[in-house]
């Protein structure tokens, strides 16, 4: 938790959620904390300068669609790429370059 009046620079998400699909109950189990705890997004929004949000159209965990809760609830910046999976090694992804991408183009901004 952040104190009153602190104020983080970007923030990134990748593969971030609000929903799961396809989750088996030991599954649920292990994630529920994260699925259960209301979310204040107006106090989130305010402790951070941005937020950018990835997600892959064919993720097997996460609804892409959660991508508009992102850009409503938080003003968040989203990035939908093609083919990705949940970015992870299994999924064939080593690097995440448009998140490298990212860093470069804040960094040069700030």
């Amino acid at each position: 938790t952040l104190g009153d009046g602190v104020v983080v620079g970007p923030v990134f998400f990748v593969a971030g959620f609000i929903n799961l699909k396809k989750l088996s109950p030991e599954e649920y189990e292990i994630i529920k904390e994260w699925l259960e705890t209301p979310l204040d997004f107006e106090k989130i929004k305010n402790k951070a300068e941005k937020f950018v949000a990835l997600f892959s159209d064919n993720d097997r965990w996460v609804y892409v669609s959660d991508a508009k809760i992102f850009e409503e609830k938080l003003g968040a910046e989203t990035i939908i790429i093609q083919n990705r999976g949940h970015f992870t090694e299994d999924d064939g992804q080593e690097t995440l370059p448009e998140l490298l991408s990212l860093f470069g183009i804040i960094k040069n901004k700030v």
